[in-house]
């Protein structure tokens, strides 16, 4: 009789039991089910979110590169070209005060990088959803005690995940929010830049027809009476096209040396001139000043192009901070093109490897197309300024 109820007992624990994990099982599914559901309505709001954050990102990256970046360029570009040309002004020793009373200093430039750079988290930080994976919610091949234990580790998840994703949500309105507002500020740098730009074009202007100024006085009155940096800087103005000799010099000339004393030419008023039908002597003359100048292909704009994309200063130039400065280099363009007799006639104080970086380059040059002179191609020089820019 008592072993009766023993089992008894036993039977009706086990049916309790299993009554009771199959109530909790079918709450935790139900509690589970929300959660589903609250992840869905979060994710929902999320997507909604991040859209805006894209599209608003979109907008900060187009109004840099489409108004700041050109804006920066255009006014380092004028800054550089208006040292380099202090720089020439200098050389002739043209007073320069009128434009720049205390010298240019252009440290005071902003820099859109600089400005931009509080906003480069809220641009490019990626955001987050936290979503569980279908495989972790398959619960029902195993028993119930375990399903209920699964079930539970499910719950906390999405609990941790909905607590994750709340704090992302509310991230990406900051992120939103941040930029906005920046966008006013934007547009008064873009305004501050516009200024700037225009400011530095005009002076940029005064300093060029001073040169252009120097060079016409030059051109009238020289080249007796100006320093050796004028004709460093204008050598096609005053051209020499042979050397003086005198006539003494020019009959005591040895016949073998000139090919024969008929093929030499005459002397006129101390000046040797080739005959026309000698062409051995033509070929050595060295125009300075031609109908038309040679050229790089393409114009001058494919050779700063050039300039900017082959000059490359050793990285110890740049930590020995070199200020800005123009190199002035001539060398000789071939009646065929091609370039010889490269020279650095004003480089950069204490830096060889400027002055050898530059004549790498130039030597490197294409061929160019060569001057001339009434339709003949001619050899001719070529002075050639170049901005040194470090940045």
């Amino acid at each position: 009789m008592k072993l009766l109820l023993f089992l008894l007992l036993i039977i009706g624990s086990d049916a309790v039991f299993g009554q009771s994990a199959k109530k909790i099982n079918t709450q935790l599914r139900a509690e589970l089910l929300i959660y589903q559901q609250k992840q869905d309505s979060s994710e929902k709001v999320f997507l909604e979110e991040a859209e805006i954050l894209e599209q608003v990102r979109d907008d900060i990256r187009i109004k840099t590169k489409t108004n700041l970046y050109p804006e920066d360029k255009k006014l380092r570009k004028t800054a550089s070209s208006i040292t380099g040309l202090i720089n020439t002004l200098k050389y002739l020793e043209i007073d320069t005060k009128e434009v720049y009373p205390d010298g240019a200093d252009f440290n005071f430039l902003p820099k859109y990088q600089t400005f931009v750079k509080p906003l480069s988290k809220a641009r490019d930080q990626f955001v987050e959803f936290h979503v569980l994976k279908k495989d972790e919610l398959n619960v029902d091949e195993y028993k119930r005690k375990e399903q209920n234990e699964l079930l539970k580790q499910l719950i906390w998840k999405y609990q941790d995940y909905e607590k994750r994703n709340q704090m992302n949500i509310q991230t990406q309105r900051n992120y939103i929010e941040q930029i906005t507002s920046f966008y006013p500020r934007i547009d008064s740098l873009l305004q501050v830049y516009q200024t700037l730009n225009t400011e530095l074009e005009s002076k940029n202007d005064l300093l060029l027809k001073k040169l252009e100024l120097a060079r016409e006085n030059y051109r009238l009155k020289g080249p007796k009476g100006f320093s050796k940096a004028y004709r460093d800087q204008f050598p096609e103005v005053h051209p020499i096209l042979i050397q003086e000799i005198t006539s003494s010099d020019f009959e005591s000339a040895s016949s073998d040396r000139f090919g024969g004393m008929d093929n030499v030419g005459s002397i006129e008023g101390g000046i040797l001139v080739a005959p026309k039908t000698v062409e051995p002597v033509q070929e050595r003359v060295i125009f300075d000043v031609t109908d038309e100048p040679a050229e790089f292909p393409g114009g001058r704009a494919a050779l700063l192009k050039y300039l900017a994309e082959n000059i490359r200063y050793p990285q110890i130039v740049k930590e020995m901070g070199i200020q800005p400065s123009t190199q002035y280099v001539q060398f000789v363009v071939s009646d065929r093109g091609s370039i010889s007799n490269v020279q650095v006639k004003k480089g950069v104080k204490d830096c060889p490897e400027c002055d050898s970086e530059v004549i790498r380059v130039v030597k490197a040059m294409p061929n160019w197309i060569p001057a001339k002179n009434n339709g003949k191609a001619v050899k001719s020089w070529y002075s050639l300024p170049i901005n040194i820019e470090l940045d």
